[in-house]
């Protein structure tokens, strides 16, 4: 069944004159990587995200594999990934909170880097926001997926 999702992911986009993006054609290209250099559990993982992404954009409502989708998910995947790996940690299952972090620190790399608390102070100073309004939208346009939006809405309220 695997054979036939792609070629229709292919044409959806042929269609839509849309290129596939770099995040997934690296995702692509280290699925391979990780096969031949053994690492299962890079491979699976990377397997998985795929699979998803070929499914969104082959469903009903398709929804494309751009970098910016792609981020989205990824960040919510993380999320609850980060939530299963504290209630292993609570229940004291070792071996699925090491391959849970395992799993996340293969996903992160994905993702683009996160702003620090300090860059996130120093551009609100520079900026000077005058509500958390201009704040978020400032962060949101210009640093989408990089910043805490909890840390930023926390220094205006």
């Amino acid at each position: 069944m695997a054979r036939f999702l792609l070629p229709k992911l292919t044409d959806l986009l042929r269609q839509r004159k849309i290129e596939m993006t770099t995040i997934y054609d690296r995702i692509k290209s280290d699925i391979t990587n990780a096969l031949k250099a053994k690492d299962l559990t890079k491979a699976n993982t990377l397997r998985y995200v795929k699979g998803i992404l070929d499914n969104n954009a082959t469903s009903a409502k398709p929804v494309l594999p751009t970098d910016d989708n792609i981020i989205a998910y990824l960040t919510g995947y993380i999320r609850d990934l980060k939530g299963t790996l504290e209630s292993a940690k609570t229940k004291g299952k070792d071996d699925t909170v090491a391959a849970l972090i395992v799993e996340i620190d293969v996903l992160n790399a994905y993702l683009p880097k996160q702003l620090t608390t300090e860059e996130i102070d120093t551009i609100c100073a520079e900026q000077n926001f005058a509500s958390i309004k201009d704040a978020m939208s400032y962060f949101k346009d210009n640093y989408f997926k990089q910043y805490d939006a909890k840390y930023v809405s926390a220094k205006y309220k």
